[in-house]
Parts: structure tokens; sequence; C-alpha cells
């Protein structure tokens, strides 16, 4: 669930000026284009433009001051225009060595046949030309091609995307991956080897009660977690990944509805 920013006017409204002043910059942009660009979607974008949001999540405040060029040092940006966002922002990210992944990189981890490639290249040392022809075939190698030629990732000494920083995203395209990472990733015939993890489980219970717990209880597993990945001891070259997640099944979110299809088997 995003984390909402206090309700105040003067961010919503600064937030509806950047949007029509990076309009009026892009003259040949159409607003869909534009929200494509700050990865949301045109609904959203419009809503903050005309003021309908009164409470934007922390995800979204973000996505428009980094798209509408705010894209520096986000924290120093906030604690001088926005300072109690930026109080919000210290909670919901580890900002030690870290910094936003670039936009149009973003862009590409919620796309199925490339977030992948780009995990490989951003994760430990790094990928090669060879991983991804082994791992993804030329299919893989044309994503590949695709992503160094837009600049996206940088090739040096045969290695691609190597990296030391810690890298944030929005909190959309953090549920999308490890979606998309339990979907392909995960192998189910390595349970009973230990080889990996999943536990999940549907539960009825009193949110104002249990659900704060609940949270605290995954943050302390993040943070020992992170404690154990800081090891220097526990380097390597095995790349893996893991996530925490808890929410209603029940969909929440202003204007959210499931949808079910409905038909027969074919």
């Amino acid at each position: 669930m995003e984390t909402a920013v206090s309700n105040n006017e003067t961010i919503v409204d600064a937030l509806a000026l950047r949007i029509r002043t990076y309009k009026k910059e892009h003259p040949n942009l159409s607003g869909a284009q534009i929200a494509r660009r700050f990865n949301m979607t045109s609904s959203s974008l419009n809503r903050i433009e005309n003021g309908d949001v009164r409470v934007p999540t922390i995800d979204q405040v973000l996505k428009v001051l980094r798209g509408t060029g705010a894209s520096g040092d986000i924290l120093k940006y906030l604690d001088a225009n926005y300072p109690s966002i930026a109080e919000t922002y210290r909670e919901v990210y580890d900002t030690r060595n870290t910094e936003f992944i670039s936009q149009d990189l973003e862009c590409h981890l919620n796309d199925k046949d490339k977030f992948l490639i780009i995990l490989l290249a951003l994760t430990g040392d790094g990928t090669t030309r060879e991983e991804v022809l082994c791992e993804f075939g030329r299919k893989g190698l044309s994503e590949l091609e695709y992503l160094l030629e837009k600049g996206h990732l940088v090739e040096e000494d045969g290695v691609i995307g190597k990296n030391d920083k810690i890298l944030n995203t929005s909190f959309e395209t953090l549920k999308n991956l490890l979606s998309y990472s339990v979907d392909q990733c995960f192998d189910s015939s390595n349970m009973l080897s230990g080889e990996n993890y999943i536990a999940y489980s549907s539960i009825g219970i009193n949110k104002e009660k249990a659900l704060k717990r609940i949270i605290g209880v995954m943050k302390e597993a993040q943070r020992e977690i992170s404690e154990i990945l800081s090891d220097p001891d526990l380097e390597g070259n095995d790349k893996f990944f893991y996530g925490l997640a808890v929410d209603s099944l029940i969909a929440t979110g202003a204007g959210k509805q499931h949808s079910i299809n409905v038909g027969g088997l074919q």
C-alpha cells in the first residue's frame, strides 16, 4: 500500500503547476505520452493536474517531481522545498548510498521481456552478452542491444551494467518486479532441497489491531536481511531475489475495482 503524503494544498498546487509547465515546454507531446514518460496512467496525471487528488501518495509526488526535472538528489530537493514529504521519503526508502533509477530504464523494468535482463545487469557484477544469449537466446540479445543502443545500460570492457548503488523505483514498479520475478524465476521443484522459500496466507484479521504489527515484523525481517546482504564475506556471483508484501484482498484504493474474466474454458 502506498504511503500517503499529509493533506497539504501547497504540494497539490505545486505538482499541478509543474505538470502544466512541463506540458507548455513540450507542446509536441500528448498527455498520454507525458504520462508514459512519468511512468503514470493518464488518468492519474490528469487528476493531479486538475487538483482532483487531495492527498497524493509519496509515489505520485516522486513520479511528478522526477518527470518534471527534479532528478538529481531527490532527498535534498525535498528537504529544501517540501520538508514534511522529505520525512516521509526517509521512512519509505533506504537513503544510504541510494539513487533513483532513470525513468526511461524504469519504464523498461515494467516490460516482461526486458525486466530480467535489466536486473541481471544491475545486480552484482553485471552481465555479459554471452550470459544474456545463453539465458534468453537471440530474442534476449536483441532486447539487450536495444537497451544499450538507447543508452539505458552501459557496457564497459565486455561487462554490462555493473552497479554499486541501491537503486530505488516507484512502488508500482516494485510490485511488478516482485510479481514478474516470482512468475518467471521461482522454481517450485527446489522447495524440498532448501534452495528457495515461499510462504503465502489469506486470512481474516482486525486491520486496526493486527496490520501495524504484521508490517512491523516484516520491516524487522527486511532490516535483518539487509544486514546479511551487507556482510562482505557473503558477497558472490549468485543472483537471487526476495520480496515481502502484505495488503488487503479487497481493492481499497480510490477508483480501484477488481476484474474477473467470465466465460467458458477454451
